[in-house]
């Protein structure tokens, strides 16, 4: 049904059937009484999407971002064991600047903490600098720091700091595109959080609204892994409305809003059209809905129109 219409539950008649007719097979048939129940529209709110952008190459200015009040920094795990037997924990890009400045030992660390710079470990290390605006400093294990490993590590990380002001973070920095590319991804879809009702504040599981990435790292790279990220994001919160809000008008509405924002041709087939045109297999599933069915046909042309042999999608 949709927002506005409602269903019927029959309710089963109470008793046993009449003597000497167990099964009640040839007993009167009674009408059952029936309970109405309206359906409540319901106003769903998609979650905030995480912006990241490029800053300076000093980890270290990080701290003093505006609305930035987590930093994290990258520790690697090298492939040869120590004495124990243990892989050897070594700092990644911008962590042995970080922990310099607020005087910490990463060996120690690594002893008290049992850290293994594992895929997607994160480890919170208490600051004792009263006048230092970053409340919370992470250190994040990235593996190998291939670009799947960095995509997991950044996943996780956006995970842990859902309901947080804004993120500084080195992970990443000095690879290539690829390696940006995977960062910028798993940290816009590592903190994701599908629509809700608006019924309770989601406020502490919220993804955090700003990364801003630190060191060197591929701005074109950064764009596309941006634009990746919100079409994913996108797509999700089109699975994840619920089936009695996105029936077929309000999905001609968000293809329209695509098209309008990303400056594609829309064509779009009502319930006449279709009918009209032959669709009958449409037509057909969507006569057992109270909604006629839609067709919607997005046509995206590079600029200039592209050359002669090539097709719109």
């Amino acid at each position: 049904p949709g927002p506005e219409a409602s269903w019927t539950c029959p309710r089963a008649p109470v008793g046993r059937p009449p003597a000497g007719n167990l099964l009640g097979v040839n007993s009167r048939p009674s009408r059952a009484p029936s309970v109405r129940i309206p359906a409540v529209p319901v106003a769903m709110t998609p979650a905030p999407v995480t912006s990241v952008e490029l800053a300076g190459e000093a980890p270290g200015e990080a701290v003093h971002g505006e609305g930035v009040d987590v930093l994290a920094v990258p520790v690697a795990s090298r492939p040869t064991p120590d004495a124990d037997g243990a892989p050897q924990v070594e700092p990644g890009p911008g962590t042995a600047e970080v922990l310099a400045r607020h005087g910490i030992d990463l060996a120690t660390l690594v002893r008290v903490e049992r850290l293994r710079a594992r895929v997607g470990e994160v480890t919170r290390v208490p600051l004792l600098v009263s006048d230092d605006p970053t409340r919370r400093l992470l250190l994040v294990g990235m593996g190998a720091g291939t670009p799947a490993d960095l995509r997991r590590a950044a996943a996780a990380l956006a995970r842990v700091v859902r309901g947080r002001a804004g993120l500084a973070t080195t992970l990443g920095a000095g690879g290539t595109a690829e390696h940006t590319r995977a960062v910028v991804e798993g940290l816009v879809l590592g903190g994701y959080q599908p629509p809700s009702a608006g019924l309770r504040p989601r406020t502490d599981s919220a993804p955090v609204p700003r990364v801003v990435l630190f060191g060197r790292h591929s701005p074109e790279a950064l764009r596309q892994g941006v634009v990746h990220a919100a079409a994913t994001v996108r797509a999700r919160d089109l699975a994840s409305w619920p089936a009695n809000v996105k029936n077929p008008r309000w999905m001609v509405e968000r293809a329209q809003e695509v098209a309008e924002a990303e400056g594609l041709k829309i064509e779009v087939w009502d319930g006449g059209r279709l009918r009209h045109e032959g669709f009958g297999g449409l037509v057909a599933v969507g006569a057992g809905s109270v909604h006629e069915p839609r067709m919607v046909r997005l046509d995206h042309r590079p600029d200039g129109g592209g050359a002669a042999d090539q097709r719109p999608v």
